[in-house]
C-alpha cells in the first residue's frame, strides 16, 4: 500500500532534466501487536470430583499489524495458586485482524479454585516471537474474564 506519509522523494539533477523517484515504505512491516478481546473459555477435557486433569483454553487474539508471529508459551495465574506454564506451542498467527486460539492443557488443576464461578479473572503472560526478526515478546493480561464449564 502506497501511503505519503511512509515515503521519500529522491530528486536529482541530470543534465538538463531533473527526475524523480519516491520509495514507498512499510514502518509497521516488522511489528508485532496484539492483545485479547473478550472471554477467555475453558473447557474440560478430563474432570473428577476434585481436578480438572485437562482442559482446552480459547483465546480471542487480536493483531494490531500485519506481521506474522509465533506463540511459544502461555502462562496462566490463578489467585493463590502455583502458576501453570505450557511450553513449545508454536501456533503461528499471520494478518492483522481476529484470531482464535486454542491451547490445549494437559496439567490437573483444582477444580473449585479454577471454576468461573468462584474466580471469574484470571492473570497471565502469552510469549510470541515475531517470525520475520525472531525477537522474542510478550503480552501480559490482567484480571481478563474467564468463564469455564466446571
Amino acid at each position: 500500500m502506497e501511503d505519503d506519509k511512509n515515503s521519500i522523494t529522491v530528486k536529482y539533477r541530470y543534465g538538463n532534466s531533473k527526475p524523480k523517484k519516491t520509495f514507498y515504505f512499510d514502518v509497521a512491516a516488522n511489528t508485532v501487536k496484539i492483545f485479547l478481546r473478550g472471554d477467555i473459555n475453558m473447557k474440560a477435557n478430563d474432570k473428577d470430583a476434585d481436578n480438572v486433569n485437562s482442559f482446552n483454553c480459547d483465546f480471542t487474539l487480536v493483531s494490531k499489524y500485519d506481521a506474522a508471529f509465533v506463540i511459544t508459551k502461555v502462562i496462566l495465574n490463578w489467585p493463590n495458586m502455583s502458576p501453570i506454564t505450557i511450553n513449545n506451542i508454536n501456533k503461528e498467527f499471520e494478518g492483522k485482524g481476529v484470531h482464535s486460539f486454542i491451547l490445549d492443557v494437559n496439567e490437573a488443576i483444582d477444580l473449585k479454585k479454577t471454576s468461573s464461578k468462584n474466580k471469574p479473572d484470571i492473570d497471565g503472560t502469552i510469549f510470541f516471537k515475531v517470525k520475520a526478526t525472531g525477537e522474542t515478546k510478550r503480552y501480559k493480561f490482567y484480571t481478563q474474564s474467564v468463564l469455564t464449564d466446571w
